[in-house]
């Protein structure tokens, strides 16, 4: 979800990503309704819930009159308003509830909207507002708001324009506001200025010495987890002939496989944390740096507006360069650790990476939900999703299947996992004498905590995965 790019509304800029902050210089009040109001249609053309914090310009409009004035550039404003897709609140119903500034709250509020919006089938939620008030009436307040949006904002399907009067920011405070921003537009005199970080210059090489060393990174995981399942297994496999019949012997083969599966639980743990690190930090520095670049190179091309046809190519070519790259970030990055399965949970992720398998395989799939879900800890929900995971991958690569159903019921206090295809199976124990790395990950996966593991499958009748885990309400 977080990886899709949305319409701006903003000619500049183009198709910005999810999780976009940015802000806004403005020298006129139309300067700011002009934005305010391509910003808002482009939302609200696109599924988006639209929430508008009247600024500095407009901080005298009351609600009703700040409607009016939007509804000149937006005609179709009451049909919006009378849907719920839009909402305009005054600063200090926003900011200042009760009279109070309290940061804490107001993150809270940004989060239950979003929230709600989610739950109601909006893709997400874009908000427009200014804080250059805070300057002159809570000293250090504006660069803590700033800073809370920027870390809430990662992997949120949410876009936040914050405006700024170009009068009463001058000089540090100027800096300050670019600082906390990934990048700022200014319009003037009818023209659209971008201001960028000096990071933009090193995106390309940045982008490809991180793909570099993330590729490094995974092909060294890969063969650590390989190379270390093997000797484990062999290990066991030692074990179990040696001391078969002896007492003794039983008891130091429990203690050394208890060590084992410790020693594997940690490595996955380590591999989980080192994902969830090169996913964030891909998302937040190259993928930003990228967004620049296209900015830039977009704006460039608009600048030069060369008749000569190879320059015209170059660009087009230098776009598209961008374009992979940006959605090749985005891929290995959600590949890496979905946002959604810290974000909004299990279930969730499940369903959004179902989706994207069905786009990616036209293997038709299902998925088949309780309404309520248990509250698990993050160690059962990635069990649960790296399953899940490699059993779709299975599927992709093995078995010819045209359709696969998943469910995800509670039942008898138990939680239980099952996927299953329609494709041409195999004899599970043909599968275990070859030792398949993938399916012994996935057995030692629900083994860590404790969950049931079974493969059911038959040639030519499909195959189904289950875990089964008890859990305690």
């Amino acid at each position: 979800m977080t990886g899709s790019l949305r319409k701006s509304g903003i000619e500049v800029l183009g198709d910005i990503p999810w999780g976009t902050h940015f802000c806004q210089f403005y020298e006129t009040p139309q300067d700011l309704l002009y934005t305010e109001a391509a910003f808002f249609k482009a939302g609200l053309q696109h599924n988006e819930y639209c929430l508008w914090i009247l600024s500095e310009t407009n901080k005298e409009l009351t609600v009703e009159e700040a409607a009016s004035t939007l509804r000149k550039l937006l005609p179709d404003l009451d049909d919006y308003l009378a849907a719920d897709k839009l909402e305009i609140v005054s600063r200090e119903e926003w900011f200042l509830k009760e009279g109070i500034y309290d940061l804490k709250a107001i993150a809270e509020r940004f989060s239950e909207k979003l929230k709600q919006a989610l739950l109601r089938g909006f893709d997400g939620m874009r908000v427009n507002g200014g804080g250059a008030w805070l300057l002159d009436h809570f000293e250090g307040e504006l660069h803590k708001l700033e800073k809370k949006i920027d870390q809430f904002i990662v992997g949120q399907p949410l876009i936040i324009l914050c405006n700024f009067p170009l009068p009463h920011i001058l000089g540090n405070d100027m800096f300050d506001v670019m600082h906390n921003h990934q990048f700022g537009i200014a319009r003037r005199y009818g023209k659209w200025e971008v201001f960028e970080t000096p990071e933009l210059l090193q995106a390309k090489a940045s982008l490809k010495k991180m793909n570099e060393d993330l590729e490094q990174l995974n092909n060294k995981l890969e063969q650590r987890v390989a190379e270390r399942t093997q000797q484990l297994d062999e290990a066991v496999q030692y074990l179990k002939i040696e001391i078969t019949d002896h007492k003794k012997a039983e008891e130091l083969l429990t203690e050394s496989y208890q060590q084992i599966r410790a020693l594997t639980e940690h490595l996955q743990n380590i591999r989980e944390e080192e994902q969830i690190r090169i996913a964030r930090e891909l998302h937040d520095e190259i993928g930003q740096q990228l967004t620049v670049l296209k900015l830039n190179a977009d704006w460039l091309r608009e600048e030069i507006d060369s008749p000569d046809k190879t320059i015209q190519k170059k660009f087009k070519d230098h776009m598209a360069m961008v374009d992979t790259a940006i959605q090749s970030v985005r891929k290995i990055s959600t590949e890496l650790r979905p946002s959604a399965l810290d974000d909004m949970g299990l279930a969730a992720a499940m369903d959004w990476h179902l989706n994207e398998f069905e786009k990616r395989t036209n293997i038709q799939s299902y998925f088949l939900k309780s309404e309520k879900q248990p509250e698990l800890s993050a160690k059962v929900q990635t069990a649960f999703f790296r399953i899940f995971q490699e059993a779709l991958t299975n599927v992709a690569r093995h078995a010819r299947a045209s359709e696969v159903k998943v469910t995800l019921t509670q039942k008898n206090s138990h939680l239980h996992l099952s996927i299953h295809d329609n494709g041409a199976g195999f004899d599970p124990q043909k599968a275990k004498e070859k030792r398949t790395l993938g399916l012994l990950g996935m057995k030692e996966r629900a083994a860590m905590i404790g969950a049931n593991y079974q493969v059911q499958s038959k040639s030519g009748e499909g195959t189904t995965v289950s875990v089964l885990l008890p859990i305690h309400e």
